[in-house]
């Protein structure tokens, strides 16, 4: 995970990418899976935000986190393919 992320900061510092963190605290920056239903919808709005906004034009997505449980859309717990 170290050398990923000095990579990512290696390559914002050589091509001097505007950069903003959009922390999604407790739930995982995805859309059709995540820990529960309202941390979809969360998601979704940053998602969301991103897309509107014209001066984006990179895009990365980081995460360290791991739950037991996962749901999706409907809110239908995943069985975790990790046991």
């Amino acid at each position: 995970m170290l050398k990923c992320m000095l990579q990512y900061l290696k390559t914002l510092l050589i091509e001097k990418y505007n950069t903003v963190l959009v922390p999604l605290n407790g739930c995982l920056p995805t859309i059709t899976v995540n820990i529960n239903k309202e941390c979809i919808y969360l998601a979704e709005g940053n998602i969301k935000t991103l897309i509107s906004d014209q001066n984006v034009r990179h895009v990365f997505i980081s995460m360290t986190w791991y739950d037991d449980k996962y749901y999706d859309t409907n809110g239908s717990q995943l069985i975790s393919l990790l046991y």
